[in-house]
């Protein structure tokens, strides 16, 4: 390996761990809504955004071009992908709810996520470039992008996927969202699998978190009518739009 490929190889988890620490070193406690999402946008982009350039960079040029697929979508792929994801939010609102029973059950104390609540339009705007479409960009070259590839050299297709699901998962430091989000990154590693073409990965994530953010600034609150509902749309959605797997070509990144 040159020093070239090694560089581009250390550098990445420093940059990921100065992506993690550098906001509670450096930032005041208490910020706008405005600049928490700056500070998040800035947060992915060195966390996971550089470390993945410089990953694929390490793996070389024709690596990079395996992975990365980036076209525009069909029409019909883009709209299930948007329609998935939309029902994904109640469905895993739904299957939190049920973890967090559970765990209470036993008599464990389970500290919930703060909610990313965006009270004006300026905020909502600020909350879906940063939080929605620049993390969707950045987490979905990481996580399913280089990472995969780079894991996939020793450890193979099944172990890499699983490896980067539960990292994804772990990353987000929520016990009672860990399956929600382990589901999710399986689903969209599917998802990129079938379709090779990682603009629908990044498509999903990004109108996930946007509708989080819609759903938190107008204040609403759904139904289990609705819930359920969305459940039953997300499984449909999901299952039409990987209809193409049993015909899928071997992605070498996954």
């Amino acid at each position: 390996m040159n020093k070239r490929k090694l560089a581009c190889f250390a550098a990445a988890p420093l940059l990921m761990a100065l992506g993690f620490f550098l906001p509670l070193m450096l930032l005041p406690t208490t910020l706008s809504f405005i600049g928490f999402s700056l500070v998040a946008m800035a947060q992915e982009i060195i966390m996971f955004g550089l470390p993945a350039l410089l990953l694929l960079k390490g793996l070389g040029h024709q690596g990079a071009n395996r992975l990365i697929t980036l076209k525009k979508p069909e029409p019909m792929d883009a709209g299930l992908s948007m329609l998935s994801a939309v029902a994904y939010v109640l469905t895993g609102s739904l299957l939190g709810a049920i973890v967090y029973t559970m765990l209470t059950s036993f008599g464990l104390t389970i500290a919930l996520p703060e909610a990313i609540i965006p009270k004006t339009p300026a905020e909502l705007l600020a909350g879906t470039l940063a939080i929605a479409l620049v993390t969707a960009v950045c987490e979905e070259l990481f996580f399913r992008g280089a990472l995969p590839l780079l894991l996939k050299r020793k450890l193979g297709d099944r172990w890499s996927v699983a490896i980067c699901s539960v990292l994804f998962a772990v990353l987000h430091f929520s016990l009672v969202g860990f399956p929600t989000l382990l589901l999710f990154a399986w689903l969209i590693h599917r998802l990129y699998r079938v379709k090779q073409n990682l603009l629908l990965p990044i498509l999903f994530h990004a109108m996930y978190n946007f509708s989080i953010l819609l759903l938190n600034y107008v204040g609403a609150s759904p139904g289990i009518s609705l819930t359920l509902l969305s459940v039953a749309v997300f499984v449909l959605a999901t299952r039409f739009n990987l209809r193409e797997e049993n015909h899928e070509v071997h992605h070498p990144g996954l």
